[in-house]
């Protein structure tokens, strides 16, 4: 095709043509060649820095505090980590996450905490309850829009979703689910899904972040207890609109860990 294509060219005159063949073996021709050399470079001056905002986006931020250092106990309830599959920590593309079964002896209730960070608040969008649990096989009981007061009487909005699941036994769930999105408290990710949030934090900031709330378990009291007693921890471990941890004494502590 190359070769029949340049014997037409070759085949072809006309005065335009060669006027133009006599300008391209003087001036022309090193203008041509200027700009050619100019588009080369634009070409690897852009795939450089694509290549390092691609690399700052692929770069975790680093919380102040880690969300492993949140209390695993408090005056009633005790917990133990469980760790998530690679798949499912593929699949989340958090920065940050701690998952973890709390359970109070006494009354025999439990409950289960799952926080999941991100400094790409975009990536958050569509990490929802009633996504996640139907595409796992769990029927959608229904979704109502509350609030609960933390211990410290900080109102908090959420959603609570309960879920049914058949096969291979007969489970029910329910979820209380809600988001801190750069220190404040949103019950929906309408919150941050606008063209807004999808800026890539090229500063790598931690104060610029979503952090998805869940507390799971088959009995709405424990929920919502666990949900009291512990939430005023998380708005303290994860950074204010200013950046600021209210854990100072935590903050001390892993600094000194190198963590």
């Amino acid at each position: 095709m190359d070769l029949a294509f340049q014997k037409a060219e070759k085949g072809f005159s006309s005065p335009v043509r060669e006027r133009n063949h006599s300008v391209l073996t003087g001036k022309g021709l090193i203008f041509w060649l200027g700009t050619a050399l100019l588009v080369i470079n634009l070409g690897l001056l852009y795939r450089k820095h694509a290549s390092f905002i691609h690399g700052v986006v692929e770069k975790p931020a680093v919380l102040p505090i880690a969300l492993k250092f949140l209390p695993q106990k408090t005056q009633t309830w005790n917990s133990r980590d469980i760790e998530l599959s690679a798949e499912v920590r593929q699949a989340a593309d958090c920065d940050d996450y701690v998952n973890r079964l709390y359970a109070d002896e006494a009354s025999g209730e439990y409950a289960n905490l799952y926080i999941a960070y991100s400094s790409r608040p975009r990536t958050m969008v569509g990490h929802r309850p009633d996504t996640c649990y139907t595409a796992n096989g769990w029927m959608n009981l229904g979704t109502k829009k509350t609030e609960f007061k933390t211990a410290n009487g900080v109102g908090v909005p959420c959603l609570i979703h309960r879920f049914k699941k058949s096969f291979p036994r007969e489970d029910e769930i329910l979820v209380l689910n809600f988001y801190v999105l750069n220190g404040q408290i949103v019950n929906e990710e309408s919150g941050f899904s606008g063209l807004g949030w999808r800026t890539p934090n090229i500063k790598g900031d931690p104060a610029f972040y979503v952090a998805q709330v869940q507390i799971s378990g088959t009995m709405e009291n424990s929920v919502l207890r666990l949900a009291h007693d512990i939430t005023d921890s998380i708005i303290e471990i994860l950074p204010d609109k200013n950046g600021q941890v209210g854990m100072a004494e935590l903050n001390a502590y892993s600094e000194s860990s190198n963590y």
